[in-house]
């Protein structure tokens, strides 16, 4: 599936919406676009659609956002997430079994391995207001007070989005730090006792050839 194309539900439309969030079919394996669906769950937030696709090998949860105007209707993937950990063999990860809770908005997933919580207003991936507007997500939206991508309260999609017009992911995303953590005790390779503090490149995460985040990412003090 390319990442800014559309695709037809119609193939998904006939699954009945259970009040769990679970859309089951009488398809042991669904397919969009060559993708073996393993798991499929559905939230309706203001007024879109979203589904959340697990792959049938259970390394991939897909977002989509179904978008409807007068009689045109497209799904659009609005973000990806891998699901099993680099170091945990394939032959070794399944997925088991997989929940949405509207309430927190939240999937929960059992695994093989453990048991994963994702939230699915991962909205600070985006540090600036070009890149919350550009991902359509349905859950973000710019706070202009703030100065940060946030999770919305209101139908974003209304004020802020283009009908029909699905996302480019994979936009390059610079990185940039967090805050510095509190002072502690740390010791140098001479013995030597001193105050250090850190902090790491990862509010964003630089992605898809971003930039890394200049400067240090410890300081230390009182040697």
């Amino acid at each position: 599936c390319e990442p800014n194309s559309s695709n037809d539900i119609s193939s998904i439309a006939s699954g009945r919406v259970l009040r769990s969030g679970v859309l089951q079919s009488s398809f042991d394996a669904l397919i969009l676009d060559d993708i073996r669906i393993g798991h499929l769950l559905v939230d309706h937030f203001y007024d879109v659609t979203v589904f959340f696709i697990i792959t049938l090998d259970g390394l991939w949860l897909r977002k989509y956002s179904l978008i409807t105007n007068e009689n045109d209707k497209k799904l659009c993937l609005i973000e990806q997430i891998e699901l099993k950990p680099s170091m945990i063999s394939s032959n070794d990860w399944k997925v088991n079994k997989a929940e949405f809770i509207s309430k927190t908005k939240e999937i929960i997933i059992t695994t093989s391995i453990s048991v994963l919580k994702i939230s699915v207003a991962r909205c600070d991936r985006f540090n600036t207001s070009h890149l919350c507007t550009a991902s359509m997500d349905p859950y973000c939206i710019w706070d202009n007070y703030y100065q940060r991508c946030n999770f919305s309260r209101i139908s974003s999609w209304k004020i802020s989005r283009q009908l029909l017009t699905c996302p480019i992911l994979n936009v390059t995303i610079d990185g940039d730090w967090t805050s510095w953590s509190s002072w502690f005790m740390c010791q140098q390779e001479t013995g030597e006792k001193c105050q250090c503090r850190t902090r790491s490149c990862t509010q964003p995460k630089p992605q898809f050839d971003g930039e890394f985040c200049q400067g240090n990412h410890i300081e230390i003090s009182q040697c």
